[in-house]
């Protein structure tokens, strides 16, 4: 599946992935409609956040003109909150309001990078954000489900493995991971 952001006022777009090449538009479907059409749209992750084998979303949102802030009848901001959704088997919840301080204050946000910083088995986010600090969010999740790591590697020009993938099969369900270089 891909995630497409958007300049303000248009709805971040999610392409199913349906076989073959073919991909077709399930933002309203899945819930992602409404709640991402005001703010503007940069990075993007779809991450397991919980564990649960299910891909979550997170955008991170700000807007390119610091000066939107001086016309209120625009009904825009310059520094906008950022999202996570919450994958339910096919529709996304917005949990932004409750899942951490991190996601309560308002940033002019750009691209975001994924990884397991403090080597716990989920996946923390960090959030580059225009003429202020990033911002680290620490993944607290207490799901109480399992994960596996693998570390990879390949001799020669490719010692990341950059384009492995890894499938694994447990309990009747299959998931497949691939190894990327690039990010929002």
């Amino acid at each position: 599946d891909l995630v497409l952001t958007t300049f303000a006022h248009d709805t971040k777009t999610l392409y199913r992935n349906l076989g073959r090449g073919l991909f077709t538009d399930a933002s309203q479907q899945a819930g992602l409609a409404a709640p991402t059409f005001e703010p503007m749209g940069w990075g993007t992750a779809l991450f397991d956040a919980d564990l649960d084998g299910k891909l979550d979303l997170f955008i991170a949102n700000g807007h390119i003109y610091p000066q939107v802030d001086e016309s209120p009848g625009l009904k825009e901001t310059y520094k906008q909150k950022n999202q996570f959704f919450l994958n339910e088997g096919g529709t996304f919840r917005d949990v932004s309001a409750t899942a951490g301080g991190g996601l309560q204050r308002a940033w002019s946000s750009r691209g975001l990078a994924v990884g397991d910083l403090d080597n716990d088995g989920d996946l923390d986010l960090v959030i580059s954000n225009i003429d202020d600090v990033p911002t680290v969010l620490e993944n607290r999740q207490r799901t109480g489900h399992h994960w596996v790591g693998f570390q990879l590697k390949k001799e020669g020009t490719n010692p990341f493995a950059i384009g492995a993938r890894v499938v694994v099969e447990a309990a009747g369900r299959r998931q497949m991971r691939e190894v990327r270089s690039g990010g929002s």
